[in-house]
């Protein structure tokens, strides 16, 4: 089974001590899948080059066949697996947002705050064969092949293929209305909230709330609450309700708690609101969600 890298803290700014970005194949000939629900702060893509397969993302269900290709974004909770007895295999390129810009304040937002306030539908995330450019499949490839001869340099010619292939990401985004690009953002305010998020991912299990997190920022309520909002455009509470919502996705994908236990689990005590919060961020109930999702097995 490949062992993933997966980057648990994304306010250290940094995916790997060794790696900004990592290739590889995965495939059900050599027993890799499936892949069980998880999600991180880096960005992915898949591209298949044999058989078709099922992913799973953000509760969608998707086939994926030979030449098509999906993008996951930070936060994106997905799993992945064979169809049948059919041979699958895909190429796998994962990389920290902070390669794509030049601030690494863009990257945070990237991989923390626009999941939030921007949701891309995971339709919008999926390319069919007949929409990936030559020029995109040689990038991808090319990527691929560099990375695993890594020879002198490698990482200069990998850094600008995997630019181009998101730069026409992005611009096929922008096209149907979508900009994850332009914000509003003042990086002067950022600093001094900037623990805040390193507090709720580490504590979001427990009943704190934005009081707790002025303190641990060394602020006053009042003036943590406007900063926070003025970085982010959204409120503590939303930011923390959507970090504890992305778990429960994950766990309901597993099935192995009930809905109560889930709530609980992430740091809901009382179910009903749990349930509301989970239909507000994904628009159905964690029962339906788990419907949903079985349908798919």
């Amino acid at each position: 089974m490949t062992i993933y890298f997966e980057d648990s803290q994304s306010v250290e700014f940094s995916l790997s001590p060794e790696h900004m970005f990592y290739c590889f194949y995965n495939s059900t000939m050599e027993d890799h899948l499936p892949i069980e629900p998880h999600w991180h702060y880096y960005v992915e893509m898949l591209y298949v080059t044999i058989g078709s397969g099922q992913l799973i993302i953000n509760g969608h269900t998707m086939i994926l066949n030979e030449g098509d290709l999906v993008f996951i974004l930070p936060r994106d909770v997905h799993s992945i697996k064979g169809i049948g007895s059919e041979d699958f295999k895909y190429a796998v390129i994962k990389f920290d947002p902070d390669i794509l810009f030049d601030s690494p304040f863009d990257s945070f937002m990237t991989k923390n705050i626009l999941p939030i306030i921007h949701p891309i539908q995971p339709s919008n995330k999926y390319f069919s064969k007949d929409r990936v450019t030559t020029e995109m499949v040689q990038a991808i490839m090319d990527t691929m092949t560099y990375f695993q001869e890594k020879l002198y340099g490698y990482e200069f010619i990998v850094k600008s293929k995997l630019l181009f292939i998101f730069y026409t990401f992005v611009n096929e985004l922008k096209y149907v209305g979508i900009d994850i690009l332009s914000h509003s953002f003042n990086y002067a305010d950022f600093h001094s909230i900037l623990p805040a998020f390193k507090f709720i991912h580490n504590t979001y299990r427990n009943a704190i709330t934005a009081n707790d997190a002025a303190k641990y920022c060394h602020l006053s309520y009042s003036y943590f609450s406007r900063q926070f909002k003025k970085v982010s455009g959204i409120t503590f509470t939303k930011y923390l309700n959507f970090v504890r919502i992305t778990e429960a996705e994950r766990l309901l994908i597993h099935r192995s708690m009930s809905v109560t236990e889930i709530g609980y689990h992430v740091g809901f005590m009382d179910t009903s609101y749990f349930i509301r919060q989970f239909k507000s961020f994904k628009k159905i109930t964690p029962k339906q969600f788990v419907k949903l999702t079985q349908a798919s097995v």
